[in-house]
């Protein structure tokens, strides 16, 4: 039996609709590693549900990567595609320096403050091994100066444009010198936004969204099985 966090199903939301949601989450944050069986019986029992909306809701995550489905061999977490890793970092990338050049004249004292608290409950996170805790309060982090900015859209859009690649970066969190080779990146960010410095911001969140400097990368390569073959980028091969 996989293990599986059974997230409360939400009033409107349909049978299909809560299987898909709980199970990508539980693929985006590696609680369902790459390759991992999904069998069809578990989850009806686990959902107390039908074979229909399990198969629809496995159909939907096919369609967007996160499953493979093979016929007479059942479904399988799908392995993790450094092609779509590296599409969805290079829009974050573009979007997101756009919005820093923005933020370093939006930015005021309430963003600071709270940007301040959110570095410090991430060095509290890492302290507890506390990786999903690290991994929302770095996603909040990002947030805070996109909100800032008034563009809590564009970010609430990457959020769902994404998970490709936030399924490296949670299991880029799962490691902890890159926890902290995280972390100092969020305060060098936070530095120039506080300096206001334009040219120096965009230059940071180039750095820390180079996923060649990221140890998950060496991680893939030790465990071939979670890849689909392919050379895993450098993180310039797009731009």
């Amino acid at each position: 039996m996989f293990s599986l966090r059974l997230l409360p199903k939400n009033p409107d939301e349909s049978a299909r609709s809560w299987v898909y949601r709980v199970v990508l989450e539980a693929i985006v944050h590696l609680d369902l590693e790459p390759t991992a069986p999904l069998d069809t019986d578990e989850l009806r029992a686990l959902f107390q549900l039908s074979r229909t909306p399990i198969r629809e809701a496995l159909i939907q995550l096919a369609q967007e990567g996160f499953v493979t489905l093979l016929p007479q061999r059942g479904s399988y977490v799908a392995p993790i595609d450094p092609a779509e890793v590296e599409k969805a970092r290079f829009i974050r990338l573009c979007l997101e320096k756009e919005i820093l050049a923005r933020a370093c004249s939006c930015c005021g004292q309430a963003a600071y403050r709270t940007l301040r608290y959110l570095l410090d409950c991430q060095a509290d996170a890492i302290e507890a091994n506390d990786d999903r805790l690290l991994y929302e309060l770095d996603e909040k982090f990002h947030a805070t100066y996109f909100e800032a900015c008034r563009r809590g859209n564009i970010w609430a859009y990457l959020r769902r444009n994404n998970l490709h690649f936030h399924r490296f970066r949670v299991l880029n969190m799962t490691m902890r010198d890159m926890r902290r080779y995280t972390y100092r990146h969020h305060e060098e960010l936070f530095a120039t936004l506080r300096k206001r410095d334009e040219k120096a911001a965009v230059a940071a969140i180039e750095n820390h969204l180079d996923i060649g400097k990221w140890g998950a990368s060496d991680m893939l390569k030790r465990n071939p099985r979670w890849l689909v073959p392919s050379d895993m980028p450098n993180g310039d091969e797009i731009g």
